[in-house]
């Protein structure tokens, strides 16, 4: 699976390109090596999901691990030392969207 695929079903499922901002792998995930035990671990951030949306969903025989939250909501979870925040910003891959918001949110870790 390529992460084009990956940006297809984010669009297909869960949002759309209008309302998405950034969309980047975390963990196992991030170096686009994918495999069928582990799981892929996406972060999309929009500006409206005012609450963490999560959701693990086996699609095309991989385990997806769908978040979804807003830029706002992303900030002030690295500011409070959210760990699982924290930890996915550090190692994570931008695939799709706004790399300034991408490196915004980094510089704050």
């Amino acid at each position: 699976m390529d992460k084009n695929k990956i940006i297809d079903i984010i669009f297909e499922t869960y949002t759309s390109r209008e309302k998405t901002r950034l969309i980047f792998l975390t963990g196992s995930s991030k170096n686009l090596v994918f495999d069928e035990t582990k799981d892929i671990d996406v972060f999309v951030i929009d500006d409206y999901t005012d609450k963490q949306f999560r959701e693990i969903k086996k699609i095309y025989g991989f385990e997806f691990d769908i978040n979804i939250i807003s830029e706002k909501l992303a900030r002030s979870l690295i500011k409070n030392k959210e760990g699982f925040m924290i930890k996915a910003i550090l190692e994570s891959n931008p695939i799709w969207g706004e790399k300034d918001i991408y490196n915004s949110l980094k510089d704050m870790v």
